[in-house]
């Protein structure tokens, strides 16, 4: 009898208090896996958007300085015109050049004929594509602003929550170029150019910088991911002071 009872005892299941121990456990396990699991992804999706932030601003700065190096190409200079940094303060720039031909013929240009047709001959003006570009902020949005191939001027967004744009002309690294404005029409063939608008005078270097924040808030710590980009640009068309 008393051997049969031990086997009885052996094979009985565990009790109420062993169950819910069992279960604390094995929530409180879960819940530091689960806990761990969405920190880690919560770091990742960190990661990703400060590396996809990044790259925005870049793409936004190089877009700038490839129209930048092209300010005041003129392969046809003439005494009444004149193309480089054309509208300028420290959020928005405008830049000019005439790097496209006429559409073909003869012209006679500063006592020389020659065929329009050729690609290093401008046109004297700066309405064709690409050749007057004007970049500036609508509320949080670096736009672009440039005549495209329908021969109609198009605002183009460049980079969204953007928090700080900054333009700075310098003669040279760490000196400042002087502000000016206009009082006349310098420009030919530019769209709603005229007096009063401010100009710089001698800028051989641009300084762009661009300040931007994620779309959506770090889930980490809960505030928007913020970044910086900047860039010197050496305005190699324009000709003023040796440096």
């Amino acid at each position: 009898m008393r051997k049969q009872a031990s086997i009885l005892r052996s094979k009985a299941g565990v009790t109420l208090l062993e169950l819910l121990i069992y279960l604390m456990i094995s929530g409180i396990v879960a819940a530091a896996i689960s806990s761990m699991m969405s920190t880690s992804v919560a770091s990742y999706q960190r990661n990703q958007n400060r590396l996809v932030l990044k790259q925005d601003i870049r793409a936004a700065i190089n877009m700038i300085t490839k129209d930048l190096r092209l300010a005041g190409c003129d392969p046809k200079p003439l005494d009444n015109s004149y193309f480089g940094i054309c509208v300028a303060d420290d959020q928005s720039i405008r830049v000019t050049s005439d790097f496209l031909p006429d559409k073909g013929g003869v012209k006679t240009i500063l006592g020389a004929t020659s065929k329009s047709s050729k690609p290093f001959l401008g046109d004297t003006k700066a309405d064709d594509v690409g050749e007057d570009v004007l970049y500036y902020l609508v509320d949080d949005t670096l736009v672009r602003e440039a005549k495209y191939e329908d021969n109609a001027r198009h605002v183009e967004t460049v980079l969204e929550n953007v928090t700080s744009l900054n333009f700075d002309y310098l003669v040279r690294v760490g000196v400042p170029a002087t502000m000016t404005t206009t009082t006349r029409y310098t420009l030919k063939g530019l769209y709603g150019l005229g007096p009063g608008l401010p100009i710089i005078d001698g800028a051989n270097f641009v300084r762009v910088e661009i300040e931007a924040r994620s779309p959506v808030e770090d889930r980490l710590t809960g505030e928007f991911i913020t970044l910086r980009g900047s860039a010197i640009v050496c305005m190699r068309n324009l000709i003023f002071d040796p440096l």
